[in-house]
Parts: C-alpha cells; sequence; structure tokens
C-alpha cells in the first residue's frame, strides 16, 4: 500500500511540474515573462527610454541617445518629440564628429516630427536651422516662418534671432 501512496504522489508531483513549464513557456513566448515582472531592459516604456535618452544626452553620449530614442520610436512610433529629440542627437553628434550621415538623419528625424506635427514650433524650429545649415536656406525660411507664427513668446529675443535668419535666407546671405 505504501508503494502505491508514493506512486500517486509521484505522478501528481510531475503532473504538477510539468504544469509548471508549460505556463512559463506559455508566459515566456507570449512577452509577459520575467523581463516585464522585473523591469529588465526590453520591457521599459517609451517614456522611460525618452527619459535615458535625455540623460545620455545632456552627459554627451550621443550615440547613446540615439539608440535609446530610436528604441522609445520603436515603442511610441507616432511620438513628435522623440523625433524631434531623436534629431537633435543627430546633430549633435554630426557638430562631434562631423560625419554627414549624422547631418542628413537628424533632418529626416526633424522632418518626421513635423509631419507628425506641423504645429510644433521647436520641431519646426530644428529643422529650419538644420535645412539653414546644411545650405537649403529656402527651404529654411518656410519652416522657420511658421515657427515664428506659432512661437509662444512674442517678447522673447532668441525670436528676433529667427527672424534675423530668414531674412538672410530670403536674401541669398
Amino acid at each position: 500500500m505504501a508503494s502505491r501512496n508514493i506512486s500517486r504522489k509521484e505522478k501528481r508531483r510531475k503532473r504538477l511540474q510539468a504544469l509548471i513549464v508549460i505556463i512559463l513557456v506559455v508566459l515566456l513566448a507570449s512577452g509577459l515573462g520575467l523581463g516585464l515582472y522585473f523591469g529588465l531592459p526590453g520591457s521599459k516604456s517609451a517614456a522611460e527610454l525618452l527619459q535615458e535618452g535625455e540623460k545620455a544626452f545632456s552627459e554627451g553620449r550621443y550615440e547613446d541617445a540615439v539608440e535609446l530614442y530610436k528604441k522609445a520610436i520603436e515603442k511610441e512610433p507616432g511620438s513628435p518629440d522623440a523625433y524631434n529629440r531623436l534629431g537633435m542627437a543627430y546633430q549633435y553628434l554630426y557638430n562631434k564628429s562631423g560625419g554627414a550621415g549624422n547631418r542628413k538623419e537628424g533632418i529626416e528625424a526633424f522632418r518626421k516630427a513635423v509631419e507628425l506635427d506641423p504645429n510644433n514650433y521647436k520641431s519646426l524650429v530644428n529643422l529650419g536651422l538644420a535645412l539653414f545649415y546644411e545650405g537649403d536656406r529656402k527651404e529654411a525660411a518656410v519652416y522657420l516662418r511658421k515657427a515664428v507664427e506659432l512661437y509662444p513668446n512674442p517678447a522673447d529675443p532668441y525670436k528676433s534671432t529667427l527672424e534675423d535668419l530668414i531674412r538672410q535666407a530670403e536674401s541669398g546671405q
């Protein structure tokens, strides 16, 4: 009789182990595994990735900022803020290394930010400035003009700087 009880206990234990293994496999396969539970890197929100990107950016780690902003965009592809920040990181990489690809990628990121939110003056200013310094001053003037129209603080001296750049762009200087 004792051997019969051990056999039933052993069968129950093995079934329980199999059930646990199946549950773990299902959780891991569905993305609800330990990474999400413990907050491992793959589970960060777009906002958390943007915050980490901002920290990397402020520390001068522009390559890291680019990667973090790209990950944030993967999580939230409709975020004009993420694209604007990505563009800034590329522009700073360009200033640091002179890699022409960084400048082009920055302009494309700013274009996407403006496409997603055509009334965001920060993205308009950034795109306008990037185009201005790229040498495409006629197109730069279009974006800078719209940014000036939307500028939230009319008394800000920076607004007059943007107006000066528009005049330079339009005069071909």
